[in-house]
Order: structure tokens, then C-alpha cells, then sequence
């Protein structure tokens, strides 16, 4: 099986947080609404409080980034009850390198004050995974939560749709509000795979990157769209 070979490899771990100590001492905030609080459980990442409102979104981005081929594992329990917006993990983030989006995007911090989801994927280079999604009633596919792969930027002719990567996975069954779930993601030059496993299930999703160009370094982000909550622990990157 493709993920355990990868899996194996001779990974050197880079970064780990439990996230029960200061999150500023790893992470920093996209986002004026958004607020992070550390518990003896983990880490309480709660976007702003206004649906429908940009300036509502929220990203929390490592301070360090990490070259290669990655692993990055994480635990993540939904604290919402919210039926709608999105939760994204950004892999090996970028700024496009036209000023002012320089490639290190902690020196472009106050632009994202609010989170406009466009200035992301039209700016940065990154691989993007959603989960704990449920596709709202403005969605042909009703209430199917999906779990969908991205690559940034959008080419400035397309669509933000032309930015996804075949396959996209509907109908996870994941994701259940106060259930803990395990991921583990590895990102190759040739391959994308995430591993979720909790609540007695335990799935795969992957993604074929050799006909595109991934990227070679960047940060970790973790995205809540407005209203969204999530805990957090046992953060681990590794480099190959």
C-alpha cells in the first residue's frame, strides 16, 4: 500500500507542538476576528463569528517552514455545529513572488488582516486539503461532506474551481462534532495522501501529483472559514 511505503521512509521530524503551551511561540494569525486559546486539551482555533462575512476567516500559519517531501500529523476534533464553510490544510505555502506577495508571507501579514479567501489562491503557491466540510444547501450535492485537494495559484484566466485535483471524495462519513480523528498527511513530488482515522473508521484519500508541479517549501496553515471551531494537539511535521 502506497501510504505505508511512504510512510516508512527515513523521515527527520522538524516541528512538534502539543498545543496546550503559548501558540505564539509556533504559529501566528491571519484573520482580525479570529481567536486561538490554549487548554490542557489542545488548542481552541475559533474563526470570527460573523457567517457569510469575510471578516470572519481565519488562518493559523507555523512560524517555520519546511523543504521536501513532508509528513504532518495532527489530531482534530470539531467543535461546531455548523453546516456549512470549509476547514482547509495548507501545505508548503508560498507568496507568488510579485511584490507585494513575496515569497515569505510573514512579510505580506498585513494584507490578510481579513482573510479574503482570493487572496490566497491568487497569491501564494501552496497544496490545499479540505475537510470537515459540509457542501450547504447552496450546493447541488446537498449536505455531502467532501474532502477535496487544491493547488494555488489560480491561473489569473481561470477559475477557482480549475484549481482542484481529481479525485474529489464525497460522503467521508468523518468528521462527527466532538469525535477525535487522527490525520496524517504526506506530500511527495509524486504523491498526495491523507490518512483520518477515528470513530472506528479509517480512510484514505490521494491524490497523483506527477502531471502538475508541487511545491518544494513553504508553511503549514490551517484554515477555518468564518464560524468554524476546531481543537487541535499533537502537531508533528517531518522532512525528507
Amino acid at each position: 500500500m502506497l501510504f505505508e511505503e511512504l510512510n516508512k521512509l527515513d523521515w527527520r521530524k522538524s516541528f512538534s507542538d502539543s498545543c496546550i503551551v503559548d501558540w505564539k511561540q509556533k504559529w501566528f494569525l491571519d484573520g482580525q476576528l479570529a481567536k486561538v486559546e490554549n487548554t490542557t486539551k489542545g488548542m481552541v482555533f475559533s474563526a470570527g463569528p460573523n457567517e457569510k462575512e469575510n471578516d470572519s476567516h481565519a488562518v493559523l500559519w507555523t512560524k517555520q517552514s519546511f523543504r521536501g517531501d513532508v509528513k504532518i500529523s495532527f489530531e482534530y476534533t470539531c467543535l461546531d455545529d455548523v453546516k456549512d464553510y470549509v476547514k482547509i490544510l495548507y501545505i508548503q505555502a508560498t507568496g507568488k513572488g510579485t511584490p507585494p506577495y513575496t515569497e515569505d508571507i510573514s512579510e505580506w501579514n498585513d494584507l490578510r488582516k481579513v482573510a479574503y479567501m482570493y487572496t490566497y489562491y491568487d497569491n501564494m503557491r501552496l497544496l490545499h486539503i479540505s475537510y470537515s466540510a459540509n457542501m450547504g444547501e447552496h450546493h447541488p450535492d446537498n449536505n455531502r461532506d467532501y474532502v477535496r485537494a487544491r493547488l494555488y495559484p489560480r491561473d489569473p484566466q481561470g477559475k477557482f474551481q480549475d484549481t482542484e485535483l481529481e479525485p474529489s471524495y464525497t460522503d467521508s462519513g468523518l468528521f462527527k462534532k466532538g469525535v477525535p480523528y487522527l490525520f496524517t498527511c504526506i506530500k511527495t513530488k509524486e504523491d498526495l495522501i491523507l490518512k483520518v482515522e477515528g470513530d472506528g473508521k479509517e480512510k484514505f484519500f490521494q491524490w497523483d501529483l506527477r502531471k502538475i508541479t508541487p511545491p518544494e517549501s513553504g508553511r503549514i496553515g490551517i484554515r477555518h472559514m468564518c464560524t468554524r471551531i476546531g481543537l487541535y494537539r499533537n502537531v508533528t511535521v517531518w522532512e525528507k
